[in-house]
């Protein structure tokens, strides 16, 4: 028979979730939390982000991806400072989907969710939750879709064109 633990440490949650999961800390200009599934997702230690901070983290999103991230980021955050006491309740979050590189040197493809985690005295986002999960498989898949989607409708278009070609023979052979 398996004993329940008596308690449970968030950090304990964490770890055992599948993404990665990090807090920032906006006065301290770093990294307070990263889960040991930065390891399994993008195979670095949690100590390489709380070591090497936003900048490490920026390096690793894909340069194409790099300025959208980092204005809707800042418009999220914008957004948060600006919120009512009412509204900072509701706990304003953003989210996006963004290529990483791993540390064998592939991109693969997150979904990060940010949320205000802390606020400090003013109401002000103090410390930001983020939650980034491996949606590579996905994005393949989509892909996959649109190349037969595009592959489809070139076979399509060739067919109708064949149509076409064989009415207006046929209708030439008619009127004769």
């Amino acid at each position: 028979m398996i004993k329940p633990k008596k308690t449970v440490s968030n950090t304990t949650i964490a770890d055992k979730m599948p993404g990665l999961v990090t807090i920032y800390s906006i006065p301290l200009g770093k990294y307070t939390y990263v889960n040991n599934s930065v390891t399994t997702v993008l195979g670095y230690k949690p100590k390489d982000f709380l070591n090497g901070g936003i900048e490490f983290m920026g390096s690793l999103i894909h340069p194409e991806d790099l300025p959208e991230v980092e204005l809707q980021n800042n418009k999220a955050l914008v957004a948060a400072n600006t919120q009512s006491p009412k509204e900072q309740l509701q706990n304003l979050s953003t989210d996006a989907e963004y290529r990483m590189k791993h540390k064998k040197g592939h991109w693969i493809w997150v979904h990060t969710e940010l949320s205000a985690f802390s606020r400090n005295e003013d109401g002000e986002v103090a410390e930001v939750l983020s939650i980034s999960t491996n949606v590579t498989e996905r994005k393949e898949q989509e892909n996959q879709i649109e190349r037969l989607k595009s592959e489809f409708e070139i076979l399509v278009d060739k067919q109708n064109k064949e149509i076409q070609d064989r009415e207006k023979m046929f209708r030439s052979l008619i009127e004769v």
